[in-house]
């Protein structure tokens, strides 16, 4: 992914995906998927700071492993959400 994603953007496009947000110990959320078992840790970042792309390349390889995302499709399915928050 080359366009950089901020925590808002992300937080948005987990939750629509049927993520849900806690608190973890120390600075860091825990978005967690009951249904399939899957998580992914960020830290707990403000809405408008950007993303290290290395946590977008390990969400998109949870979203895959647990059969909830293809990486293939994984960009455009983030861009579609963060078109979807910019239009609503």
């Amino acid at each position: 992914m080359s366009k950089t994603i901020t925590y808002g953007e992300f937080e948005k496009f987990l939750v629509g995906l049927g993520f849900t947000r806690r608190r973890a110990p120390g600075s860091h959320v825990y978005f967690e998927h009951e249904p399939s078992g899957a998580a992914v840790v960020v830290k707990d970042y403000d809405p408008q700071e950007v993303v290290p792309s290395y946590k977008i390349s390990g969400a998109s390889g949870t979203l895959h492993h647990f059969g909830l995302l293809d990486r293939d499709d994984f960009d455009e399915a983030l861009e579609n959400s963060r078109t979807a928050a910019k239009a609503g």
